[in-house]
């Protein structure tokens, strides 16, 4: 009688929770998700960057214009006399204008990608996604399923945390 009930938990009662633990497993169980963001897209059309650029493009033009007004005074012979003078200062001002322009580039690029990955944290762990993976034309991901790219969802996010949203 024992062998019997050993045999019934063996050949049926064991196996029926076998499949039952499997299929609640495989139910229950979020899917892991893996989705990309397209880098570049995320970073041009978040809201810090364009209000960085503007910023940027403000400070250049204003520099911009420093350096063309001298170069337009090295132009006019009214200014020939004065011409070694101005042509010191033009070359200041030039090499200080390329100065900030790859220093605000660098910089502001440094804050606003500090941002995004602090927000894309936030981000997976709210999606309750595993990975999200960057994509770069050129870069290591050389395909991704349209379904999988997260990038507008991303924007939105980034753009809502950063305005002050929750």
């Amino acid at each position: 009688m024992l062998r019997d009930r050993t045999s019934v938990l063996l050949y049926i009662v064991y196996p029926l929770l076998f499949i039952a633990m499997i299929a609640y497993d495989f139910f229950e169980k979020k899917e892991d998700k893996i989705v990309f963001v397209d880098t570049m897209k995320v970073f041009e059309k978040f809201q810090m960057s364009v209000e960085m650029k503007k910023i940027g493009e403000q400070e250049l033009n204003q520099r911009k214009h420093v350096v063309d007004s001298l170069y337009r005074l090295l132009e006019d012979p009214q200014y020939a006399a004065k011409k070694e003078g101005i042509m010191k200062e033009f070359v200041f001002e030039k090499e200080n204008l390329e100065a900030f322009t790859q220093k605000f580039a660098e910089e502001e690029s440094s804050k606003i990608w500090q941002r995004i990955h602090s927000y894309a944290t936030e981000y997976s762990r709210d999606k309750g996604y595993k990975i999200v993976l960057g994509m770069q034309p050129n870069e290591t991901i050389l395909y991704g399923d349209e379904n999988s790219d997260v990038s507008n969802e991303f924007i939105m996010y980034l753009n809502s945390k950063y305005e002050g949203n929750k």
